[in-house]
């Protein structure tokens, strides 16, 4: 884990933009010197939300776990993500 104070002056920058995708979110971890970076996505279609959050390792990219959430509106999908986020750990509900 890395502190906001320690993020600002590895990366060059306070927070990463919007744009920034999956390859560039990588690039700032090597920059970081990190080990594996997780990313979120968050999209909505035909009335249901939809989480998917992976891990991958920094230096090749590759997916080492990947979990997803849905639900009708954010109270459904909060539980969904907490849900899915102890399973990416490996605890239980």
């Amino acid at each position: 884990m890395i502190a906001q104070s320690d993020f600002t002056p590895l990366s060059g920058t306070k927070a990463l933009p919007d744009s920034c995708d999956v390859t560039c979110r990588l690039g700032v971890a090597q920059k970081l010197e990190t080990a594996a970076a997780a990313t979120a996505e968050l999209t909505s279609e035909g009335g249901q939300l939809d989480y998917k959050l992976t891990v991958r390792m920094v230096k090749s990219g590759e997916v080492v776990a990947s979990v997803r959430a849905s639900g009708k509106d954010l109270v459904e999908l909060s539980a969904g993500v907490r849900a899915a986020a102890a399973r990416l750990a490996g605890c239980r509900e």
